[in-house]
């Protein structure tokens, strides 16, 4: 139909599906279906409209198309009912506790009654700028009838802004009143994240059991997190100067000591991130800081995923034995490294074994000149 020579509403209508499709269909199938099946939910706009449309053009095949035609349009005319009888006997309602979706801790919907009470609750406390998962935040937008912003940031180590899925005017500081919340689920991995990126709120309350609401003093917290994540891609700036306290670069075997990360000396990993990409282009990487008089040794390494290819270290790591090190500010390790196209995820891993410690301050990226 979308190939025929007549000029009507159904020729266009069939266009614009059969094109939806396809530009959804291709990065789809590179970057989602082969990996996650589940992501087929994105097509179902496309899917459940060609359905209707070939049904409509079914019931017209069948009634004026020459014979072959017509009895291929009658089977799989009948062929739907069927299906879709046979689909309904493994089809049943959700089961699972009420909450949001999310990646990787199960898949649970929004508590849309408890979200009205919660947005009814912010406007009666004059609370007009917050923060919420991404399905929590449209929902308390919409219900307030804007009275309450809440942008989508994600709950994981810590809270990042999810700037591409709303305006991007929603993270400015300068944008923020007196007051801001963050309406988070009642559970540990929420709370966690919160902490990890702001200080003690100034109230928090309930109006349910599935959710309660953070609310900060603006000139009270630090606002840094708001710039998050590091600006990639055709976005990065060089030379990138990341405190070694920056949210994303994960910590795990270490103390924060004057504003450094410092090695407690149990065997592992240090610090890990931050999970940028980098197009192409000659790079080096620099970690910044100081010695602590220790036994053992310090492996530093660079792993990134180049396009086209597993992830895999970018240039070969570099160990060094605590003892040499500097106790003074100086250059712990530095790399160079040729990204031949877009690299994804670079990580700028630091690792301890047999009590080998170190303080850590910056690390540096930088670019060379194009030439």
């Amino acid at each position: 139909e979308a190939w025929s020579r007549a000029f009507g509403p159904l020729r266009w209508v069939c266009v614009v599906v059969l094109g939806q499709l396809g530009v959804v269909l291709v990065p789809l199938l590179i970057a989602n279906l082969l990996d996650s099946p589940e992501a087929t939910r994105y097509l179902m706009s496309s899917l459940q409209a060609i359905v209707g449309l070939a049904v409509l053009i079914g019931v017209r095949t069948a009634g004026e198309a020459r014979q072959g035609w017509r009895a291929f349009a009658i089977v799989w005319l009948a062929a739907i009912p069927i299906a879709a009888a046979l689909g309904a006997t493994d089809a049943a309602p959700t089961t699972t506790p009420e909450g949001v979706w999310r990646g990787g801790a199960g898949r649970i919907q929004p508590d849309g009654a408890e979200l009205q009470k919660i947005a009814d609750e912010l406007v009666r406390r004059n609370l007009t700028h917050g923060f919420a998962d991404h399905l929590s935040a449209n929902l308390l937008t919409l219900q307030s009838h804007g009275a309450a912003l809440t942008c989508h940031v994600g709950m994981d180590e810590f809270m990042m802004p999810l700037r591409w899925l709303g305006s991007t005017s929603c993270y400015s500081a300068a944008e923020l009143p007196d007051r801001f919340y963050v309406v988070a689920f009642q559970d540990e991995h929420d709370r966690s994240a919160i902490r990890a990126t702001l200080p003690i709120e100034l109230e928090r309350f309930q109006v349910g059991d599935t959710y309660e609401v953070h609310v900060f003093r603006t000139a009270d917290v630090s606002l840094a997190w708001l710039d998050l994540p590091i600006p990639d891609r055709e976005l990065a700036t060089f030379p990138m100067h990341i405190p070694a306290t920056h949210l994303q670069l994960r910590r795990a075997n270490v103390t924060l000591e004057a504003g450094e990360l410092v090695a407690t000396g149990a065997p592992g990993t240090i610090v890990f991130g931050p999970y940028i990409d980098l197009p192409k282009g000659e790079y080096t990487a620099t970690w910044i800081g100081s010695g602590i008089v220790s036994p053992g040794h310090l492996l530093f390494s660079v792993i990134g995923t180049p396009t086209g290819r597993e992830r895999r270290l970018l240039v070969p790591a570099i160990e060094r034995q605590a003892k040499d090190i500097p106790t003074g500010r100086a250059e712990l390790a530095r790399f160079t490294f040729s990204a031949k196209r877009l690299v994804s995820g670079v990580e700028v891993v630091v690792e301890t074994g047999d009590g080998g410690r170190v303080s850590l301050h910056e690390l540096v990226i930088d670019r060379a000149p194009a030439h």
